[in-house]
């Protein structure tokens, strides 16, 4: 019975300091010299943190941390709590500066902090030599001869083996058991060989956990490309080198407040070997020029009918999966009479989940040298699919092409020699004259037809004259419709319950659907730009605060856990009505 009235006390208790949460940053002015050290705490009282977003620390050394430290007190029957993260910082160089303010969640509630102003003056000598000197001694946690084996560089493909033209995912792909503050790509691979397209996002995601021999890695993908091997046999990848920027822990292992000591590394990938089929001979087709993937083709001749010396145009699409600008314009073949040219060549590519798709556009002129009639086609086009290891076939219809003569006169139906004499019609037709018009069936049937329409017109009329009249609530259901439209395949993932594919494919979203409305690239839009721009778009500030909250909030989910995590359904409703509200705006 104790227990339970302490349990009971402890929750009211709970609920009654949960109204007075405050989250703020101690000190809120420092003013230190070159090479001097100082301590930044922000502190959140009331509860505990859910989530703690760090503020940008670019123009700093960080020393130490994040360290975080938790208490609780109950001192006459009332409890406090409260969290704290701890950074102790070296400023970069003299000047002032300003700290942003770092964003915490509790209990699904956002709340940020106040900035901090930094002003940092000319250090003296003794300061730096001193500041040096105490972090060359520190005994390190971490020998460097340790480091290969807690920071290094991999290849990784998501094949050994494929046919030529066939697509390789290659990844070059960082492990560090140690933070990394920066790095810089001082030596690109060359990959001879192959045709590349740089797949790597503008933005560095966070990759998973691996864990190598008992140690947990953090990988990141550094680079990633998308390669079309160009001829068959072994072909390799060679290495990258890239230099880090680490934060080595140094200290008492066992202490809770260790620094570190920021070193750079130099890592060089591995090589990896990749082994390329040719194609198979067998069943290949004689219209194949090389074409690798899984397309579709559609044809379409611009015009039926011409006059002699006109053009007309013949528009071939393929479009599909596998590298679009590699492929060759189909054969296409006219008879005497008619004459091609060179043809236009249009063509996009995009990047899809990891696969490169695209389409490319033939525009061929055909010229009429004669009159006459013409089949044009079949067209065909082939390529192999990989997947099934078979050639595959594509056939477009016949088309039909009239030419008249130059002055517009129509060909006969049928061609008749030219004799004095003319075939004789032997059957004809002959008809009553006259007879009265009211008396036919027709007649009553089209003079009454419009009698009986007008009723369901006129009601048409007036639902649809209702439905324009709300202008609102018919701009609201568009809205709907293409956020709907948009969030598709995040609908499929959290049906599955996939976590990762869902908030994934909600960051996904967003992005493909700002980089329409801004008619931008992906890899041009980041969470830095997107307010700038979206301000001139007249879009509110609170809108835009909601959709960068939104874009963080998925982003930490993929790889950390976080407040409601579980709850898809409410995440798919918000940017559902995001996505809406935008639409109506932009």
């Amino acid at each position: 019975m104790k227990q339970t009235l302490f349990l009971i006390l402890i929750c009211l208790l709970t609920l009654s300091s949960a109204h007075a949460q405050t989250f703020d940053v101690s000190p809120k002015s420092v003013q230190v010299r070159e090479g001097e050290r100082f301590e930044v705490s922000y502190t959140l009282q009331g509860a505990s943190m859910d989530d703690f977003q760090a503020p940008d620390l670019s123009d700093f050394f960080i020393v130490s941390g994040p360290n975080r430290q938790q208490s609780v007190q109950i001192i006459n029957g009332k409890m406090t709590q409260s969290a704290s993260i701890i950074y102790v910082l070296t400023p970069k160089k003299q000047g002032v500066f300003t700290i942003p303010s770092a964003t915490v969640v509790s209990k699904q509630k956002s709340m940020r902090s106040s900035k901090v102003k930094v002003v940092v003056s000319k250090g003296s000598g003794n300061n730096n030599q001193q500041g040096q000197g105490q972090m060359q001694t520190a005994p390190p946690t971490v020998d460097a001869t340790d480091l290969e084996s807690l920071i290094f560089l991999r290849i990784i493909t998501d094949t050994l083996n494929a046919y030529q033209g066939q697509q390789v995912n290659a990844y070059y792909r960082l492990y560090t058991a140690v933070d990394v503050t920066d790095y810089t790509i001082i030596g690109t691979p060359q990959l001879t060989g192959f045709w590349v397209q740089d797949l790597t996002p503008q933005r560095l995601e966070a990759g998973n956990i691996e864990m190598i021999d008992s140690v947990s890695y953090r990988t990141y993908n550094l680079k990633e490309y998308a390669l079309f091997p160009q001829r068959s046999g072994t072909l390799t990848i060679t290495p990258m080198e890239v230099e880090i920027v680490a934060q080595i822990p140094v200290g008492n292992r066992r202490s809770f407040f260790r620094s570190h000591r920021r070193e750079k590394i130099t890592v060089l990938s591995d090589t990896l070997d990749i082994n390329i089929y040719s194609f198979p001979e067998e069943d290949k087709p004689a219209s194949f020029a090389g074409g690798v993937g899984n397309y579709q083709m559609s044809a379409k001749l611009d015009r039926s009918a011409i006059r002699e010396g006109e053009t007309v145009q013949m528009n071939i699409i393929i479009g599909g999966e596998g590298n679009v600008k590699l492929l060759e314009a189909p054969q296409l073949t006219v008879k005497e009479g008619l004459e091609t040219f060179e043809p236009e060549i249009q063509e996009s590519t995009y990047n899809q989940n990891g696969k490169v798709k695209g389409r490319k556009t033939f525009t061929f002129d055909i010229l009429a040298n004669e009159q006459g009639r013409y089949d044009i086609g079949p067209i065909e086009f082939s390529f192999f699919d990989p997947e099934t290891e078979k050639y595959k076939i594509i056939r477009s219809p016949k088309y039909k092409l009239v030419v008249m003569k130059g002055d517009g006169t129509t060909l006969p139906e049928e061609t008749v020699e030219d004799t004095d004499l003319r075939p004789i019609k032997m059957e004809t037709t002959l008809h009553q004259k006259g007879g009265k018009i009211f008396a036919s069936v027709w007649f009553w049937i089209l003079f009454l037809l419009p009698f009986l329409i007008f009723p369901f017109f006129l009601q048409w009329h007036r639902k649809r004259e209702a439905m324009l009249s709300d202008t609102i609530s018919l701009k609201r259901r568009l809205a709907l419709q293409v956020a709907s439209k948009r969030l598709t395949a995040a609908e499929q993932f959290m049906k599955q319950n996939n976590k990762k594919g869902f908030y994934n494919e909600v960051v996904k979203t967003i992005w493909d659907y700002l980089s329409d409305k801004l008619n931008l690239q992906t890899t041009d839009l980041s969470k830095d730009n997107i307010r700038a721009l979206l301000k001139a778009k007249n879009v509110p500030d609170s809108m835009i605060d909601k959709l960068i909250e939104t874009i963080r909030y998925c982003e930490m989910a993929l790889f950390a856990p976080v407040a409601d995590a579980d709850n898809l359904q409410g995440t798919y409703n918000d940017t559902q009505i995001l996505i809406a509200d935008l639409e109506e705006t932009i």
